[in-house]
């Protein structure tokens, strides 16, 4: 039953729960709207019509919440129209900036000037306002930029065209892309559709990898263009990462020598322009991507729930992972012999062979030992609740050749939090087979015995409820 619909169940929970909460998103929608309403407030910016967006991850629908204790950010778009690009990049920046100085509030968070962007930081957030003027001739903005020499220019970027070629590939053509406002509102995804989810997992993945070596960290418009360059039609999130892992090189291009990822809007933008300067930034991206790809071929073969949460939990937040699987799966310590039998806990693996239509029916017999070895009695179904620490020793009474197979199924919160939920079917031969009483919870076990490339003989479920020492 644990198959690849179950791992896709799973993602798109996971990606659901690593979104802002609706206290944060509330949060970074009041320090939004403010800083707008704010900066319109001047008569020179007012004068250019200003309007406020959201660009970058939250505009997208792949924002996630970040790692340990990283604050997550909002890029947020100043644009003033065309008729004031004659004032230049420099007066632009400072004009935004001494408005934002002006208020007491705001300039206590403040931080100082960026190379791009005006940066206010809060305690769990931070707010990037990048200063621009809309090119009087198509759709692209002048964005203001200071080089470390101080020297002000212009540099063009087309948020708003990017994020139409984003949605539009990840089928949001009818996705509302800008409200004729002063200030505009922050996106909002109810539905999010395979390739948001899986951009939001390889930014979950290079932030778990990255969480020592924040400045070689991939940038996230490198992750999302590639991954959505590569996306042609993966109908669900499994999916969309293969053809990332599959796809994803051939688009990283080399021009006049200089490693070149172009932006498909506007293709004489290089997303990844530090790479010549700062070439341990194309050896970090090319090692998590090829641990990406080792860890996602795991992923995708492991067929147990147990080796699947262990590979997430690797791969991932193992919080969020953990989170997830108990949502999903609702793992209980609650021992109710009336309900949650085992046919209907989610992550048994099916047979691995066929099963004979006149198999027999195979009877167990359980011995029970103490934790020094000493025979305690023998297991009957609806006996006693065990203790931890004992041995169970499983005796199969019938007499028919073939190889016997074992599935055990470990339920419960302590078994859940050790990654060891076990499902599958697995060999052994050796008589008696052995288990230890490790978790309190509800278990459950089988023995089968395959000959000649079936099953011929099966038991029925045996129930072993474990509770305290």
């Amino acid at each position: 039953m644990f198959n690849k619909e179950m791992k896709v169940s799973f993602f798109n929970l996971m990606t659901e729960l690593s979104e802002l909460t609706d206290s944060q998103l509330k949060e970074l929608e009041d320090t939004y709207k403010s800083v707008g309403e704010e900066l319109n407030k001047d008569s020179t910016i007012s004068k250019y019509n200003a309007q406020i967006f959201a660009q970058g991850s939250v505009s997208l629908g792949t924002v996630v919440k970040p790692e340990g204790d990283d604050d997550y950010d909002i890029d947020e778009v100043c644009k003033l129209e065309s008729g004031a690009i004659g004032l230049g990049p420099r007066i632009i920046k400072k004009m935004i900036g001494n408005r934002l100085k002006e208020n007491q509030n705001l300039n206590y968070h403040l931080d100082s000037e960026g190379k791009r962007c005006w940066t206010l930081i809060y305690k769990k957030y931070h707010l990037d306002i990048l200063p621009s003027v809309q090119d009087p001739f198509n759709n692209y903005l002048h964005a203001t930029d200071k080089d470390a020499n101080g020297n002000y220019s212009f540099t063009s970027t087309s948020p708003l065209e990017y994020r139409k070629w984003f949605l539009s590939i990840a089928n949001k053509p009818n996705q509302i892309l800008f409200e004729k406002r002063i200030v505009q509102k922050i996106p909002e995804f109810p539905k999010k559709t395979p390739l948001q989810k899986a951009v939001q997992l390889l930014k979950m993945h290079r932030n778990k990898e990255f969480m020592l070596n924040q400045e070689d960290k991939p940038i996230s418009i490198i992750i999302t263009t590639l991954c959505a360059l590569s996306y042609e039609k993966g109908d669900n999130v499994l999916e969309a990462l293969e053809e990332f892992v599959d796809k994803f090189k051939k688009y990283i291009l080399l021009n006049d020598g200089v490693d070149w990822i172009a932006n498909p809007v506007l293709p004489s933008e290089n997303f990844a322009e530090k790479w010549m300067k700062e070439p341990q930034k194309k050896a970090s991206f090319e090692e998590w991507t090829n641990k990406f790809k080792a860890d996602f071929n795991d992923l995708s073969s492991a067929n147990e729930v147990d080796d699947f949460l262990k590979i997430s939990s690797r791969m991932f937040n193992e919080k969020l992972v953990k989170e997830t699987a108990n949502q999903l799966w609702n793992i209980s310590d609650k021992i109710d012999i009336n309900k949650n039998r085992a046919e209907l806990i989610p992550y048994i693996c099916d047979f691995p062979f066929p099963c004979n239509s006149q198999a027999e029916t195979l009877s167990l017999r359980l011995d029970v030992k103490d934790q020094n070895g000493r025979f305690l009695y023998t297991f009957h179904q609806g006996t006693n609740m065990l203790k931890k620490k004992m041995t169970i020793l499983f005796y199969v009474e019938n007499d028919i050749l073939g190889e016997r197979y074992w599935q055990v199924v470990n339920s419960g919160k302590e078994a859940f939090n050790q990654n060891d939920l076990r499902g599958s079917w697995f060999s052994d031969n050796r008589t008696p087979h052995e288990e230890k009483t490790q978790y309190k919870g509800r278990h459950f076990i089988r023995c089968a015995i395959m000959r000649r490339g079936e099953f011929v003989a099966i038991s029925n479920w045996i129930e072993i409820c474990i509770g305290e020492n």
